[in-house]
């Protein structure tokens, strides 16, 4: 027996706007993280932050909520822990909002997941 009761919402899950932390700027087409406090900061390697995605747009004419954007994009790879083919399907870390490297830093946060690495750089899935 099927029961009709609730009326669950759905989202695609590539697209979340999330409000920029006081005093910081984000540039469009780099890694987004969030504070402790839930607000969106660039990628870096600090400790408490959470990579979400690519930051995409701005919500309307408001710039100070960014639209990050998840899915699989490119980014550069770190030159002392450089990310290779052997490391395709592990996790990546931001060491800055462009750049990835293989290995955990001090206080790296996880960027995503490896799924190439090219003559353009790393392939991360967000």
């Amino acid at each position: 027996m099927v029961l009709f009761g609730r009326s669950t919402r759905e989202r695609q899950g590539k697209e979340f706007v999330f409000p920029v932390a006081g005093g910081e700027t984000i540039t469009l087409g780099t890694m987004v993280a969030l504070n402790a406090a839930g607000e969106a900061v660039p990628a870096s390697d600090t400790a408490g932050l959470t990579v979400v995605g690519v930051a995409w747009g701005v919500d309307g004419t408001d710039t100070q909520r960014v639209t990050a954007r998840r899915g699989c994009f490119n980014f550069d790879a770190d030159i002392t822990d450089t990310p290779t083919l052997a490391d395709v399907g592990k996790p990546v870390y931001a060491v800055d909002d462009i750049t990835v490297a293989n290995a955990v830093g001090c206080s790296r946060p996880q960027a995503g997941i490896l799924l190439g690495v090219d003559d353009d750089g790393c392939w991360v899935q967000f």
